[in-house]
C-alpha cells in the first residue's frame, strides 16, 4: 500500500442492484384499483341492462312466432288480435305504473305513438271492428309493432 495514494485503500465500487417491478409504486396500485371497478361497473351495467331488456327479446320472439303464424294461414284479423295482445303485453312489463290495460282504440294508439318512436297508423285504432280484413296491412303493423318494442322509451 502506498501511502502516498490514499484512493488505492479503498474497496472497488459496487453496482446497485437492479430496481424490481415488484411491488408497484402506489400510483400503480391506485390505477390498478380504478380499472378493475370501471371494469366491474361496466359488468353490472350491463347485466342490469340486459335484464331489464328480457321482456322486449321475449316480445320480438313472439312477434316472429305471429308472423310465422300469418305467413302460414294469412289470417289479417287474427294476426292483428295478437299483435295488439302482444303489445298490451309488453308495454304492461315496460310501464307497471300505468293504467294501460284500460286502454283501447284512439288512446292506446296515442299511447303507442308517445311511447315509442314508431308511428301506428290511425287505422290501427280500429282494426278488430272492420267487416273485411283484406286490405289490412299487415306488414306494416308487424313492423311497426317491432320497432315499438326495439325502440319505446321506458321512463321511470
Amino acid at each position: 500500500m502506498n501511502p502516498a495514494d490514499p484512493l488505492a485503500a479503498l474497496a472497488p465500487l459496487r453496482a446497485p442492484e437492479a430496481i424490481g417491478a415488484w411491488p408497484p409504486a402506489p400510483g400503480w396500485w391506485l390505477l390498478a384499483i380504478t380499472v378493475l371497478a370501471g371494469i366491474a361497473a361496466g359488468a353490472i351495467w350491463l347485466l342490469r341492462r340486459y335484464q331489464r331488456n328480457r321482456y322486449r327479446r321475449q316480445g320480438l320472439e313472439v312477434l316472429t312466432r305471429i308472423e310465422e303464424r300469418f305467413q302460414q294461414n294469412r289470417d289479417p284479423i287474427a294476426c292483428s288480435a295478437a299483435i295488439n295482445s302482444l303489445l298490451k303485453r309488453v308495454a304492461l312489463q315496460a310501464y307497471p305504473q300505468r293504467n294501460i290495460a284500460a286502454l283501447s282504440g284512439q288512446d292506446w294508439v296515442d299511447f303507442l305513438q308517445d311511447s315509442g318512436a314508431g308511428v301506428f297508423e290511425p287505422v290501427f285504432a280500429d282494426l278488430h271492428y272492420r267487416p273485411r280484413a283484406d286490405h289490412m296491412p299487415i306488414e306494416t303493423l308487424l313492423t311497426q309493432a317491432r320497432e315499438w318494442i326495439n325502440q319505446h322509451e321506458v321512463t321511470a
